[in-house]
């Protein structure tokens, strides 16, 4: 009986075809197990990194503002972050409610597109007849898990841009206040004889306040009689808020450069405002610096614009509110801080000179904070001269076409 060699041949060759799909079959299934063992880990670890920090930034704020702030303030800061808090809990709860302020938010933001994974998916089921079922179905599967991962990146970014939403929300309210509060803090400049008194006080003035048994009665007194110290407690409370939420939300933000240099302004202004209010220093200096807030409104309604797809409704609102914010900041940022800062070296210097926290601290914070208003005027202007440069290119081409159709209708009436 003759045996057929190349019979033989294919025989052992396809047992080996289905060997080596068996074996890569096994293989993806290990790395995808892997992969997703290893996800899970990060996910749990990311997690408690989040929880870690946020109790870290909490314990810190509240323990500087008990430990170094008489009573009265320590009251009204922790009163404030609890306040805007309370506020954001409240917006998020009620964002699908039929009463929330919350508008549909478009998401400019980029998501990638499930159409590559597609057509990936569907080169890779549509193969060779001789595929092995088993590597399709690995195949269908990371497919799958690749749909579930671009479905979590989605919903993880609009989750993103509603909490942005809520926090910028608040950041004019924020920013209303102190707009209102820098009012006072101007017309107190008047009061300050001797000079000193706008630059370093160091008496106990408002312990007196802190005997008064009624609560609400020691804030009204508070600010009647001492706005900047009344608004500027209410700053530090919105800022040790914010940068709670700023750890949190850190990884939300698209732009790396954004967050990381409002953390180091948040950062910065926080230390400055616990030094001067529990000395009561610099009381001058606070009205130009709450007033460089008046920018801020504008910054979050251009925002809102672009997010609910408005940037060319309501008669070009989003080129004037554009406008505004950059006009705005120039003039407070720009203009006003460093005439601010000159101010301090000319008139203040012989106040604040032998007190080291304020010549080693505060002197050197706020130029930080400077430099980066000077950082972040540069994308202002830029942004400012592409938004004139469009404006105009689009009227010129609005004329243009106007004037056609004038000639044409002219034509036609001859």
């Amino acid at each position: 009986m003759k045996i057929n060699g190349s019979a033989v041949a294919d025989g052992a060759a396809a047992d080996g075809a289905a060997t080596t799909a068996t074996a890569t079959a096994a293989t993806t299934a290990t790395a995808a197990t892997a992969t997703a063992t290893a996800t899970a880990t990060e996910t749990k670890i990311s997690k408690q990194c989040f929880l870690e920090c946020i109790l870290f930034g909490l314990s810190w704020t509240i323990y500087c503002t008990i430990q170094y702030q008489c009573a009265i303030v320590s009251k009204l800061i922790l009163i404030t972050m609890f306040i805007y808090g309370i506020s954001y809990g409240l917006l998020r709860h009620f964002a699908n409610h039929q009463l929330s302020l919350q508008p549909k938010l478009s998401s400019w933001v980029v998501v990638t597109s499930t159409t590559d994974t597609d057509a990936d998916t569907d080169a890779t089921t549509c193969t060779d007849d001789n595929t092995d079922a088993a590597n399709a179905e690995a195949a269908n599967a990371a497919a799958k898990k690749q749909k579930n991962r671009q479905k979590q990146k989605l919903k993880k970014q609009n989750a993103a841009l509603a909490s942005e939403w809520r926090s910028r929300l608040l950041a004019i309210i924020n920013a209303i206040i102190l707009i209102y509060g820098c009012i006072y803090c101007f017309m107190e400049w008047s009061s300050y004889i001797p000079e000193s008194e706008g630059w370093v006080v160091l008496t106990d003035s408002l312990d007196s306040l802190d005997s008064d048994p009624a609560e609400a009665n020691s804030f009204n007194n508070l600010r009647s009689n001492n706005p900047v110290i009344f608004y500027a407690s209410l700053f530090l409370g919105y800022l040790q808020w914010d940068i709670i939420w700023l750890i949190y939300h850190r990884k939300d933000s698209q732009s790396t450069h954004e967050i990381v240099g409002t953390f180091i302004h948040h950062i910065i202004f926080i230390s400055i405002s616990q030094f001067v209010l529990c000395g009561t220093y610099f009381r001058k200096p606070f009205a130009w610096l709450s007033l460089t807030e008046l920018s801020t409104p504008f910054l979050h309604i251009r925002w809102l614009l672009a997010a609910t797809d408005n940037k060319d409704n309501y008669n070009n609102l989003y080129y004037y509110i554009s406008l505004l914010f950059a006009i705005t900041f120039i003039l407070t940022r720009v203009i006003g801080y460093g005439l601010g800062l000159i101010d301090i070296w000319i008139t203040g210097y012989k106040y604040w000179y032998n007190i080291y926290g304020l010549k080693y601290g505060v002197i050197i914070g706020l130029h930080i904070g400077y430099i980066l208003n000077l950082f972040w005027s540069i994308k202002v202007i830029s942004a400012l001269i592409r938004a004139i440069t469009t404006k105009s290119e689009n009227s010129k081409k609005s004329k243009n076409s106007n004037s056609k159709i004038s000639t044409n209708n002219s034509k036609k009436s001859n």
